[in-house]
């Protein structure tokens, strides 16, 4: 299995590097949240409320801090 998520590149101090970061973000925080790439959800982050759906925990055992 591979992974989905772009390594992040050091922006430097140029805006296209800035850029390319940002760009890069934005594609791992959209696969961890299944926001893209909705046919892997293999690839995507599981959640308290995922727990709680799956009945592997009670909504009372989700953390609050």
């Amino acid at each position: 299995m591979t992974k989905r998520y772009p390594a992040i590149p050091d922006p430097g101090n140029t805006p296209e590097g800035v850029r390319e970061a940002v760009k890069a973000m934005k594609q791992s925080v959209e696969t961890l949240t299944r926001q893209r790439g909705l046919g892997r959800k293999v690839d995507a982050a599981v959640t308290w409320q995922d727990l709680v759906d799956l009945g592997l925990i009670d909504p009372t055992e989700v953390p609050t801090q």
